[in-house]
């Protein structure tokens, strides 16, 4: 709601920002026309002397002709320097308008993502179930969850992880954000831990193991559409692994989808 109300503000502060700049345009309009007549009259009164072909002494300068050619100066001036002016501010709003409307965007993305089911709409989710029984009685560790949190996909899928690990014990108690230009071509769902055995399937001896088994049992199923890519890092613990979830390709999308 407050979002909402936000949007409204921005968006009659920008219609006040247009009407005042309408305003400072016409005035830099006048202004350029009643110049336009000056010169015009200058000329006339010019040719007809030229005409008369008769020197005589010059007329006394109209008050009423400098009055109305310095206020048609003033308001090119002061039309222009509005202009200016408003013009800066209306980019201002409007920055700010378009950020908003991203996160009211997203806000009904997410709020259409809870009243339904994730398989439903094509998006990543995991099998809780089967993920809290892989990892039931083997040993525990700590999960970095790191998402990019512009893509609802890849939000919503990072918090379904971190639920997951915490109602099974886990340390993961936040998810930090990926760079929104961090990208990667296919690798959508990446997962950097220390090197693993790679039979850990029939029986996971460390934390690691037990977390990659879970990973793919709780993911394996059709329907959940999400493709890990496993990357070992001999910097970390083998109590200890790092999650990147990145928005998914076309491609991937289009794979969910179906």
């Amino acid at each position: 709601m407050e979002l909402r109300r936000l949007l409204d503000c921005l968006e009659a502060s920008r219609l006040s920002l247009h009407w005042w700049l309408s305003f400072f345009t016409w005035l830099v309009v006048i202004g350029v026309v009643s110049e336009t007549v000056f010169v015009i009259w200058e000329y006339c009164d010019d040719m007809h002397a030229f005409q008369r072909g008769i020197i005589l002494p010059p007329w006394k300068p109209s008050r009423v002709k400098f009055a109305l050619e310095i206020v048609g100066v003033a308001l090119v001036a002061i039309g222009v320097a509005g202009e200016l002016n408003l013009e800066s501010r209306i980019a201002t709003v409007e920055t700010k308008l378009e950020d908003a409307n991203d996160r009211h965007t997203v806000s009904l993305q997410f709020a259409l993502r809870e009243s339904l089911p994730r398989t439903l709409l094509g998006y990543r989710t995991i099998d809780p179930f089967a993920f809290d029984n892989a990892l039931r009685n083997k040993p525990r560790g700590s999960v970095e969850v790191l998402v990019n949190f512009s893509d609802v996909d890849a939000h919503g899928f990072g918090v379904d992880l971190l639920s997951a690990l915490s109602r099974a014990g886990w340390d993961a108690s936040s998810i930090n954000g990926l760079p929104p230009e961090t990208r990667t071509l296919w690798k959508t769902t990446i997962v950097r831990c220390h090197p693993w055995d790679m039979a850990y399937h029939s029986e996971p001896r460390t934390a690691v193991e037990a977390f990659l088994e879970a990973l793919r049992v709780g993911t394996e199923e059709k329907g959940h559409g999400v493709m890990i890519w496993m990357e070992q890092d001999s910097k970390l613990p083998d109590d200890r692994c790092v999650v990147e979830v990145h928005p998914p390709t076309p491609k991937a999308q289009q794979v969910n989808n179906k």
